[in-house]
């Protein structure tokens, strides 16, 4: 079990200048889908024109020209609510939670909850790792300490997957999560990109008026639709961005703002 990230967390920075990132021939960098991790899903990189970029691992085929989505279901892949299985006192960075089943630092870059019975104190702390454990108690490590005890069967806990670890398409519902930099099939990491300007596919005619301006995506396979009472309000009700183009013409070139 990691008592520190096993990868690089990042946040990755782009020195301004093209180039490429290996010793090979040619480093496609953020273009890659791989089976090998490389670094904490998450991880940012950033362009020198503020273009931001997460690693990603998919659990389903995603990409071409489409938004993602995340998949990082909490009563599948973290943990719904129950009670912490050992007290803690102040300080401590650990904590246990009854019969659990996980790989080693599956949890890593997630979120754990943490209230008492009556809800008045909370505490959130980052998920640096976790030990391997098939229906027994799991140990989690946290990015810091507690500042209050914790109590055995007492205190309650909810432990949130890391989201970018978990990305696919949309089924039932789902947030999207960026747009995939190349197409990446089950068990791939990969980059999307969730902030800056970029192509995305529309859904409809975008842009083809001035009232047509902000950008929403939802339960759509990965489009983005111009903000209106069917879209904003039926089936599209996340906000993606804002059209780039400055004439009326449907160009869908835009600025997309889902995360930094």
């Amino acid at each position: 079990m990691s008592t520190r990230f096993q990868f690089n967390k990042g946040p990755l920075f782009d020195g301004g200048s093209p180039r490429d990132m290996s010793l090979v021939a040619y480093e496609p960098g953020i273009y890659l889908a791989e089976t090998t991790q490389r670094f904490i899903p998450g991880t940012r990189y950033i362009t020198w024109d503020g273009r931001v970029f997460k690693y990603s691992l998919a659990t389903g085929t995603v990409g071409g020209g489409r938004l993602a989505y995340h998949k990082a279901d909490v009563a599948t892949y973290g943990v719904a609510y129950t009670t912490v299985g050992d007290t803690q006192v102040a300080g401590d960075r650990q904590i246990t939670i009854d019969t659990q089943t996980f790989v080693e630092d599956v949890l890593a870059g997630g979120l754990v909850l943490l209230y008492g019975a009556d809800y008045t104190y909370v505490q959130q702390r980052g998920i640096i790792g976790n030990d391997a454990v098939s229906g027994t108690t799991v140990t989690i490590n946290l990015d810091a300490p507690l500042i209050t005890g914790i109590t055995e069967d007492s205190t309650g806990i909810e432990v949130q997957p890391n989201p970018y670890r978990y990305i696919g398409i949309v089924e039932t519902y789902g947030s999207c999560s960026g747009l995939p930099c190349t197409r990446a099939t089950s068990g791939q990491f990969f980059w999307q990109q969730t902030w800056g300007m970029c192509n995305v596919e529309p859904g409809m005619t975008i842009g083809a008026s001035s009232l047509d301006r902000q950008l929403v995506t939802g339960y759509g396979a990965g489009a983005v639709y111009y903000h209106d009472t069917t879209h904003a309000i039926t089936d599209q009700c996340q906000h993606a961005g804002y059209i780039l183009d400055s004439g009326n013409a449907p160009v869908p070139f835009v600025m997309l703002q889902i995360s930094i």
